[in-house]
C-alpha cells in the first residue's frame, strides 16, 4: 500500500513521464505538449489556452492531441507496471 500510493505522488509521475521522454517514445510536437502541460522542465503546468497559443494550435485541435498524447502515457506507464 505505501509504495502504491508513493508512485500516486505528482513528483513521482513528473518523473515517470521524464524517463518515458528521455527514452524518445513521443515526437518532437508530442513532447512540447507533454512538457508543458505537466509542467517538466519549467516552473509550472501551463493551461490549455496558454499552451495552444505557444504551440500555435488551434483549442479543438490541442484537445484532440492531448487525448492521444494522454492514451499514450496512459499506456506506457500501464505497461511496465
Amino acid at each position: 500500500m505505501e509504495t502504491e500510493n508513493k508512485l500516486q505522488t505528482p513528483e513521482a509521475l513528473e518523473s515517470r513521464i521524464q524517463v518515458l521522454l528521455d527514452r524518445q517514445l513521443f515526437d518532437d510536437t508530442e513532447s512540447n505538449l507533454i512538457r508543458l502541460r505537466y509542467g517538466i522542465g519549467i516552473e509550472q503546468p501551463l493551461p490549455p489556452s496558454e499552451i495552444a497559443r505557444v504551440m500555435k494550435i488551434k483549442a479543438k485541435v490541442l484537445e484532440a492531441l492531448v487525448d492521444q498524447v494522454d492514451r499514450k502515457i496512459f499506456n506506457h506507464l500501464k505497461n511496465e507496471l
